[in-house]
């Protein structure tokens, strides 16, 4: 509604994003958030504002949050089965545990990412020394992962462009599709995997 509510602390301003009355506003950081940021319900964006959240991030229940601009830093991001994170030009310095939705456009990861639900997706972004392991339904567009790629049992990656600089793993049961993109070591596959 274009109205600018202040908050004195992150707390009471979270609290707010996730009413009903809220509903698609922007929590804008002014400063860095020590701590875990759990988001238990609501549909809003946090900007990060070139800040950092210096924490766990937890996207919990029915939650659907759109995060931008900044860092989460030291700590890992896990999003709920029934819940959905979208990020854009964020740094992820921990590990990602996406078993909801997830779709993140030119992200920077600095752990692993664990691709575990039914619909994940990866646009311009760049995985360094971390893993890949994907067990739901992942895709991947133009990024350049460092660590290794790991397709599960019943899990499904499919990737267009990219760079591949470590080992490509799909286990019995897995599916991998490639459109496009360069492999720099070995892709193997096991008996009952599909390519």
């Amino acid at each position: 509604d274009g109205k600018t509510t202040g908050y004195v602390n992150f707390a009471d301003a979270l609290t707010a994003a996730q009413t009903d009355a809220n509903k698609g506003c922007t929590l804008k950081l002014l400063a860095d958030v020590s701590g875990t940021v759990g988001v238990d319900t609501g549909e809003f964006a946090i900007e990060i504002n070139g800040k950092s959240i210096i924490g766990n991030l937890q996207v919990k229940k029915a939650a659907k949050v759109n995060i931008y601009g900044g860092t989460i830093r030291e700590a890992g991001v896990t999003v709920a089965r029934t819940a959905q994170l979208t990020a854009s030009n964020t740094l992820f310095a921990g590990a990602i545990n996406c078993v909801g939705g997830g779709n993140f456009k030119d992200c920077i990861f600095m752990g692993d990412v664990s691709a575990k639900g039914s619909s994940f997706k990866l646009n311009s972004c760049e995985i360094h020394g971390g893993t890949l392991s994907v067990s739901g339904s992942a895709e991947a567009e133009e990024c350049t992962v460092s660590g290794t790629v790991t397709v599960n049992n019943g899990g499904s990656f499919k990737s267009t462009g990219g760079t591949y600089k470590n080992t490509v793993n799909v286990k019995s049961g897995g599916t991998l599709e490639i459109i496009s993109g360069t492999f720099d070591k070995k892709l193997t596959a096991e008996a009952g995997s599909k390519l």
